[in-house]
């Protein structure tokens, strides 16, 4: 099973269940999987697919997490960036 169908099956068996708190902002996992499905869609439709990487440079934000299933989804490697990293 790969972290895609694994989010799949919690959006399924607990879609108003909190998947992710971050501050003040609450994202459960019926709406982590429905961006992550859109965004993954969206990455595949740019043709990212089997072999390729995918950079995501960002601060620690749900944004972030969704980005991960997505290029997961997308059939892509994730690759984070950190951007506390000063070279």
């Amino acid at each position: 099973m790969t972290l895609g169908e694994m989010l799949e099956r919690s959006a399924e068996k607990y879609p108003n269940k909190i998947a992710i708190v971050f501050k003040d902002r609450r994202v459960k996992y019926q709406n982590l999987n429905a961006e992550a499905n859109k965004l993954g869609r969206a990455l595949n439709a740019l043709g990212v697919g089997k072999d390729d990487k995918v950079g995501v440079l960002m601060n620690n934000c749900p944004e972030f997490v969704t980005g991960v299933f997505a290029t997961l989804k997308a059939g892509a490697a994730f690759v984070a960036l950190n951007s506390l990293w000063s070279g």
